[in-house]
């Protein structure tokens, strides 16, 4: 069915008197629609949502704990030292003159002598000998120098030894028979009960001084 058969004649010929726009102006007739709308149309509203974060709890890790720090001690102060002295040599120990030894003549002269020293000699002479361990004591076999029933003591008994026929030493004083005793103890022994004592060393003229003999003589000159 065509156009002119739905319509009547006089509604057809009113539309054709309408006249149609054209292309360009159905575009611009467009365009100004959209505007107007676009226009008249309500802003959109942008919601502008915020998220909240919830902050998630942190567990916090215990820091370890902090070591004590150790003290330092504090350095000590260096003592100054005091500047070397400067050695001095000692001077050279002198070397001690020996004392002559008194010998085996018993005609020299002897210095004077001091009993208490010869009593202390007689104790503790030399090398482990004493005079008193053997003559000043009541066991034999050595003659006493105390006087007996017989004899007077030694320090008189010196002048009846060197008048005696048997006499064979070279002593002519009393004094020269205690020397002659005691550095040459072999030139004249006594016979009788003493004759088998035993002998004295020999060389007590080379360990003894002239001072020595002297202090002894003396000595033995108090005992009467």
């Amino acid at each position: 069915m065509s156009l002119d058969e739905l319509l009547p004649i006089r509604h057809w010929s009113i539309i054709h008197q309408v006249r149609l726009p054209s292309r360009q102006q159905i575009i611009g007739m467009i365009w100004i629609t959209l505007f107007l709308v676009g226009c008249v149309a309500p802003a959109a509203t942008s919601t502008t949502v915020t998220a909240t974060l919830s902050p998630e709890p942190v567990t916090a890790t215990p820091a370890p704990p902090t070591a004590t720090p150790t003290p330092i001690p504090p350095t000590p102060t260096p003592t100054p030292v005091p500047p070397t002295a400067t050695f001095t040599p000692s001077p050279p120990t002198a070397t001690p003159t020996p004392i002559p030894s008194v010998g085996t003549d018993i005609t020299i002269e002897l210095p004077p002598g001091d009993p208490e020293r010869g009593l202390d000699l007689a104790d503790r002479l030399v090398d482990g000998y004493c005079c008193t361990d053997c003559h000043v004591s009541s066991r034999p076999p050595a003659p006493n120098f105390a006087a007996s029933d017989e004899l007077p003591a030694i320090g008189e008994r010196g002048a009846i030894r060197i008048a005696a026929a048997d006499y064979t030493g070279a002593a002519t004083t009393p004094e020269q028979y205690l020397f002659e005793s005691i550095v040459l103890p072999d030139a004249y022994q006594v016979e009788g009960r003493w004759a088998d004592y035993a002998e004295m060393d020999e060389d007590f003229g080379e360990r003894l001084s002239q001072q020595d003999v002297a202090d002894l003589i003396a000595w033995l000159l108090t005992l009467k």
